[in-house]
């Protein structure tokens, strides 16, 4: 068997992908396609895809080469085949997020991709629904990640508390959380300009700034000298990162150790062990502002952040706000597209998901891997 995928000779009737946003579970397969297939995404989801490969670590497959992006733009239909196609951005934690209305020849279809009505963009989602709405689809593919477990946290919340909880400490402050959660980003740049620090982001997320420059609202982070990039001590480094060294102003563990109470430092699970070299002084403190792990690998990254901690006397704070819609957002927002079938996607709770509301929608197809199902 050859170790080479086969991209021209393989059999396959897919005429296109349509991507939402750039999370890597949407996104991290599109290498492995047929190089014919068209994938269509915003301009800002093609950037980040762009970015988050280009900085992925070695050893890791990341070719784009061969691809054909097409770029769609919001509220503006696009056609694949028959199929006229209309996007629409929605809040979500990450910019650039899109739910879709398609047009078949059966009827209108409603994909809502990953949103949510507790961000910063809520009414990009409540135009989507109002659109919906006004559709009748007669099929509604709705996400339910938070669909069994919920909770009242906003961004205004993480601000908030973010705020008050580094306001209270004496020396350095830590903060994980998405490189492209954009929005996650800003809250905590006012953190720093409200409590006098400066906030230290990694190279990674500097990057994709870089990216993003010239989109709306992402200038002003590289205008003012609040923003700075952790320099990791390395023997060698790559060429995106080197890029970034020359674009950004940088911050050495050696500067932070000497002025902690200075500083927010944004760390990511692999390079905790800059602790050693900096030395966080008793009242430091960590913001976990991510969900928490869902599957082995993640568990390990958060045990071993979890002993990093305990090692330096570390308190960790949970500040976090979800990228996904609320359980009661979720049945008001079917509610209001009024679907004549809903299929739950992007969950594991299929069975809640019916349960929960079959008194809002009258037919809840629970999808089966391989079953192929009908508009009808």
């Amino acid at each position: 068997m050859s170790g080479v995928y086969d991209y021209d000779n393989s059999s396959c009737d897919i005429d296109a992908v349509v991507l939402s946003h750039a999370h890597m579970d949407h996104f991290q397969c599109i290498s492995l396609l047929k190089r014919d297939i068209e994938i269509y995404a915003s301009e800002q989801t093609i950037q980040i895809i762009q970015a988050v490969m280009d900085t992925r670590r070695e050893g890791i497959e990341n070719s784009l080469s061969g691809l054909k992006f097409k770029t769609f733009y919001n509220g503006r239909p696009f056609k694949v085949g028959d199929i006229e196609i209309i996007p629409f951005e929605v809040d979500h934690s990450i910019p650039s997020a899109h739910s879709f209305i398609l047009h078949t020849s059966k009827g209108p279809v409603a994909y809502s991709g990953d949103f949510r009505l507790h961000g910063r963009g809520v009414r990009l989602t409540r135009n989507f629904i109002a659109h919906a709405h006004k559709e009748k689809p007669l099929v509604l593919l709705c996400e339910g990640t938070n669909i069994s477990e919920g909770d009242r946290n906003t961004e205004r919340d993480v601000l908030k508390e973010a705020s008050e909880i580094v306001g209270g400490s004496s020396n350095l402050v830590f903060a994980y959380f998405s490189a492209v959660d954009i929005d996650r980003l800003r809250s905590f740049y006012r953190v720093a300009e409200d409590t006098n620090r400066r906030l230290a982001i990694s190279c990674k997320q500097a990057y994709v700034l870089g990216k993003l420059k010239n989109q709306k609202g992402i200038g002003s982070f590289l205008t003012k000298d609040i923003l700075c990039v952790f320099k990791r001590k390395k023997r060698h480094y790559e060429k995106w990162e080197r890029a970034v060294h020359s674009n950004f102003e940088c911050v050495e563990a050696v500067d932070m150790k000497n002025e902690q109470n200075r500083w927010i430092k944004i760390s990511t699970m692999y390079d905790l062990d800059e602790m050693l070299e900096i030395r966080p002084n008793p009242g430091s403190v960590f913001l976990f502002s991510a969900s928490e792990p869902f599957n082995e690998e993640m568990e390990e990254d958060f045990s071993r952040l979890r002993n990093w901690l305990g090692h330096f006397g570390v308190p960790l704070y949970n500040v976090h706000s979800s990228g996904h819609m609320m359980p009661i957002d979720i049945r008001s927002a079917v509610s209001q597209m009024n679907p004549r079938k809903l299929i739950p996607i992007h969950t594991q709770s299929q069975g809640f998901y019916k349960t929960f509301l079959h008194d809002v929608v009258s037919e809840i197809v629970e999808p089966q891997l391989g079953h192929t199902y009908s508009l009808d």
